[in-house]
């Protein structure tokens, strides 16, 4: 067993720098892994813990990405990929640069769409405030208060409530910027992308004005794919 994972992750090393990515992988899960750590500006780009997962020892199953892992360099970049994205030491680095396929570009693309049209950042937000009010939210909050108290013998005005807002704040804005870089790095992909989501606007929409690729109402010097009485336009200035 241990040599034939060893001899399948140099295969799969060796088909990723060669491009071809999905002989060995679920680009999907990866995507959702990467936009994750995108998503929580993760600085670590080359410690961040990358686990991948396989059925069985034959050619047919692909390997996922189970689980995110080691967090303690996320919420440090506020405008711009995460390091596991863009450095060129980082595994997924080139998951984007040798797809010249725009395979697992697609999939990135999709994965976002998927978590806007989902609401899925409102979703996560509101887990941390119902975590908040549990009963191990309200222990983790004494915990702390006492432990300021024990080691710097001084009592605490931290809250988890506090910490939660500040989070959120970040969060939200992260994903807005998230939005523009991807309308622009991946202008093409997305423009490729048929959702029902552009479809309503297509038929609901008939003024002039400017919707994004996800279709949120814009300027009309919004940079990236802009949709217009249904029809696309692209700003690359």
């Amino acid at each position: 067993q241990e040599e034939y994972i060893e001899e399948w992750i140099e295969e799969m090393q060796k088909a990723v720098l060669d491009g071809r990515s999905e002989e060995y992988l679920c680009l999907d899960t990866c995507a959702r892994w990467i936009l994750a750590h995108d998503l929580l500006g993760n600085s670590d780009g080359v410690g961040t813990n990358l686990y991948f997962a396989k059925a069985d020892n034959t050619p047919e199953t692909k390997a996922y990405t189970p689980t995110l892992w080691d967090f303690d360099g996320a919420f440090f970049i506020k405008d711009d990929w995460s390091k596991t994205h863009c450095w060129g030491d980082a595994f997924f680095y080139y998951l984007f640069k040798n797809d010249t396929q725009k395979k697992f570009a697609t999939a990135y693309c999709n994965q976002w769409i998927s978590f806007t049209n989902n609401l899925v950042l409102n979703k996560l937000i509101d887990s941390l405030y119902s975590f908040a009010s549990s009963e191990e939210g309200i222990a983790m909050e004494k915990s702390y208060i006492l432990s300021e108290i024990k080691l710097n013998g001084k009592n605490s005005d931290w809250s988890l409530l506090s910490q939660i807002k500040k989070y959120e704040d970040w969060l939200i804005n992260r994903q807005n910027c998230l939005n523009n870089m991807i309308n622009e790095e991946f202008w093409d992909v997305m423009n490729s992308i048929e959702t029902s989501n552009h479809r309503n606007i297509y038929k609901e929409k008939h003024t002039n004005e400017v919707f994004d690729i996800l279709g949120r109402k814009t300027s009309d010097s919004y940079k990236g794919i802009k949709i217009i009485n249904g029809q696309k336009y692209i700003n690359k200035q």
